[in-house]
């Protein structure tokens, strides 16, 4: 009997040891694992590589030369002594390393001075500095750390591009006075360690081959998934690209036929961004109104207006919110906020344009009159009911029920899709929002 619990009791004794022994090496091996997984050196490595000369510029006096100890500026020194010379080149910002990176600070540096009022290159003298696709360099932009395929490190490269230029388009006038440029230009690009203020370079997509230089009515250009068509340049020697949203934005009302249904609100997926099912009234295929606003809650260009038609798209005094809650209704106008217009919603969708999708937009409104009734879109010019263009290059017009920004007395101009360009009363629930960006062609640059 002894002899029996002498062993039971060295078996339970070896049980344990086995028991604790393997126990010990579970927790060995999960702190090794946890160890290896959480100690991982992280490198900075950010710095300028590559300097490229563009063809037919300038000899200068000294080439573009990354500085010595400062790895991301990049020194030269030109001589320009008539019209249309230049220099010109690239230089790649790279990110080797293992940590997101961001601009901090951007320095030019004229003759060791930076850049101000009183050191500055003569007027006649285009200094440039853009991206290799010609959007603008700026604060908070992303370098993303480098990337990892097996054994390979693939670091980040974003192209710069800068260009120094004696302007060509001046007139014989303009020469009297002036003299060979001589200048020892410095570009000096910190980076930091990127932070939740960090902003990836906008990226547009030009479709059908075309460029930001050579569109035509109705060509399609995106950004991300929010895509747009071409309606026409604007501006100075028309450096502004004018564009209609592809889609009428997810917002405000869902009716059937003169009954609220429903209503699009910040829970919906897409809310305030373009939208294929936010089309508004539809002729001849549903009852169904998706996505309808009143244009506004009074006549409020009433009694300003001396001729018509008049632009009175306001995004200064009504861009208050309006209430479409299941307890408010058209039926006791409740939404009737004052200062209430669908300025409300075109001035939130272009600031997520600016804030979501890292783009610059330099105005953001409604379609007028005046571009709608243009021979390049071919609505007819008139105050009733008439027919736009259903097919053909600026079919896209007509894709839609939607405002516009101008009045005909009291009503306003509307679209209708697949039928009339005409005018209906400000409050009526049949249109959406399709708003018109204003994008600068350096800022929309196909990458």
């Amino acid at each position: 009997m002894k002899n029996m619990r002498k062993q039971t009791i060295i078996l339970i004794f070896i049980t344990l040891l086995v028991c604790i022994s393997i126990g010990y090496a579970l927790v060995y091996t999960n702190l090794k694992t946890i160890g290896t997984a959480t100690i991982n050196k992280q490198t900075w490595d950010v710095h300028f590589d590559n300097v490229q000369v563009t063809e037919g510029s300038k000899t200068p006096i000294s080439p573009a030369t990354i500085t010595n100890g400062t790895p991301t500026q990049v020194s030269y020194n030109v001589y320009l002594e008539n019209p249309g010379d230049f220099y010109e080149f690239t230089v790649d910002a790279v990110n080797n390393g293992t940590v997101d990176a961001m601009i901090t600070d951007i320095e030019y540096l004229l003759n060791n001075v930076e850049m101000s009022p009183t050191n500055k290159l003569p007027d006649y003298v285009k200094y440039i500095v853009t991206y290799a696709d010609g959007v603008e360099v700026a604060e908070n932009h992303l370098l993303a750390k480098a990337t990892v395929s097996g054994n390979t490190i693939i670091p980040t490269k974003q192209k710069y591009k800068i260009r120094v230029e004696f302007r060509s388009n001046i007139t014989a006038d303009d020469l009297i006075g002036i003299s060979e440029v001589t200048a020892n230009l410095k570009l000096k690009v910190t980076y930091g360690q990127a932070t939740d203020d960090a902003i990836p370079k906008p990226v547009w997509r030009i479709l059908n081959g075309k460029t930001v230089d050579n569109l035509s009515i109705g060509d399609e250009l995106c950004l991300n998934d929010q895509c747009f068509n071409f309606i026409r340049y604007d501006g100075t020697n028309d450096e502004d690209v004018v564009m209609l949203a592809k889609w009428n934005l997810k917002v405000g009302d869902i009716y059937n036929n003169s009954n609220k249904i429903g209503e699009y609100t910040s829970n919906d997926t897409g809310y305030g961004l373009q939208s294929s099912e936010a089309k508004g009234f539809i002729s001849g295929s549903s009852s169904l109104y998706n996505g309808v606003v009143p244009f506004s809650a009074t006549n409020y260009w009433n009694g300003s207006v001396s001729s018509y038609p008049a632009d009175v798209y306001d995004a200064t005094n009504y861009i208050t919110a309006p209430d479409f809650s299941t307890t408010c209704n058209n039926t006791n106008n409740c939404w009737k906020t004052p200062g209430y217009s669908v300025a409300y919603y075109v001035e939130q969708y272009k600031t997520k344009l600016v804030n979501d999708y890292h783009a610059t937009i330099k105005s953001a409104r409604l379609l007028t009159y005046s571009e709608a009734t243009d021979s390049s879109v071919g609505c007819p010019q008139t105050s009733i009911a008439s027919i736009c263009p259903t097919t053909g290059d600026s079919a896209f017009i007509t894709q839609t029920s939607y405002w516009l920004g101008t009045c005909y007395i009291n009503s306003m101009y509307v679209l209708y899709s697949d039928r009339y360009f005409c005018t209906n009363s400000y409050d009526t629930m049949q249109l959406g929002v399709r708003p018109v960006i204003v994008v600068t062609k350096s800022n929309i640059r196909a990458s």
